[in-house]
């Protein structure tokens, strides 16, 4: 009897020593500078989120939070940077649909994409629009579709680049509708605008933020919204799904991940202080005018959304025949 006491009150120690551990990990992050890495360069929505977050984590915990701007390789290069360093808590990333999107056009992956990071939140999402130069004939999307149907060869589409969510809704847009509307790629949203409005590509599946104000000068013409509510930046502009296009929702979402090795406590800190930041009426406010809405999310809550995108936009891929590199 003495022994199976004495068994009993040893367990219970281990245990709350154990949550005393985890506790403490909790209250000590961050203990140094934190870098949040972004597969992206300098300039676009997901650099620009991740700069607003350091600026709003260093003010809250009083640490240096420094950007490491890593973009090329689909973004796989700097998901590894995230996956394979220490699991402290120090190395975030900023990852947008890409990562999810990554999975199904690379033919091996050194990392398993749902098991080897630590979903912190999700923080923002955005929308993309199919726009046709002001210059165009096509009035509305009915008028694309039809023509598409009528000359097959009339019509092709500008995007940000392969893998990107503009890439993923124009072909999403193609299986929906039966039309077969090639894609021509981009580095980018500059160069893709540049084109559309010189008459060199017929249309463009392009990010509401860098066309909103083009829309507004009267160089470009928005047909339609790809999520499944409208913006209240354009609000005037439909969505695919209420033009009769049914189930059509494909937009840009960012979240904030780090290694899989950190400890669940720290991943709960860490998931505190970024909602705290990002539900500051400030930081709403600064990224509207982007065409980014905040929304944030339990770390339980952004895993499974992961996991479910990255079955999704691989059913696009394969339905598409997407290249695999």
């Amino acid at each position: 009897m003495r022994q199976r006491t004495l068994g009993l009150a040893t367990a219970i120690a281990l245990v709350l020593s154990a949550l005393s551990l985890e506790a403490g990990a909790q209250q000590v992050w961050p203990t140094k500078q934190v870098r949040i890495i972004v597969p992206f360069a300098p300039g676009g929505a997901t650099d620009i989120i991740a700069r607003m977050l350091g600026s709003g984590l260093a003010t809250a915990t009083g640490q240096n939070f420094v950007v490491d701007n890593r973009p090329g390789g689909g973004g796989i290069p700097a998901f590894e940077a995230v996956i394979r360093a220490e699991g402290d808590g120090h190395t975030l990333g900023l990852l947008a649909s890409s990562y999810a999107s990554s999975v199904s056009l690379t033919k091996s992956l050194r990392y398993d994409p749902r098991k080897d990071i630590a979903p912190i939140t999700i923080v923002a999402r955005s929308t993309s629009l199919i726009l046709v130069p002001a210059s165009s004939p096509i009035k509305s999307l009915a008028e694309l579709m039809a023509l598409a149907k009528q000359n097959p060869d009339a019509l092709s589409y500008a995007h940000t680049g392969v893998g990107t969510a503009q890439h993923f809704a124009g072909e999403q847009f193609n299986l929906r509708t039966g039309l077969k509307i090639p894609h021509v790629p981009y580095k980018g949203a500059g160069p893709a605008l540049n084109d559309l409005i010189g008459g060199q590509v017929p249309m463009g599946v392009i990010g509401i933020g860098p066309t909103r104000p083009l829309i507004e000068a009267g160089k470009l013409r928005a047909l339609a919204i790809t999520t499944s509510k409208r913006s209240a930046l354009l609000p005037d502009v439909p969505t695919v799904a209420e033009l009769g296009v049914k189930d059509f929702d494909v937009g840009e979402w960012f979240g904030a991940f780090t290694s899989g090795t950190t400890p669940p406590a720290i991943v709960s800190r860490i998931s505190a202080e970024i909602v705290k930041v990002a539900g500051a009426p400030a930081f709403a406010a600064a990224l509207s005018s982007q065409g980014i809405e905040i929304e944030t999310s339990s770390p339980e809550a952004f895993r499974a959304f992961v996991s479910g995108e990255i079955d999704r936009l691989g059913e696009i891929a394969k339905g598409a025949s997407i290249p695999v590199n």
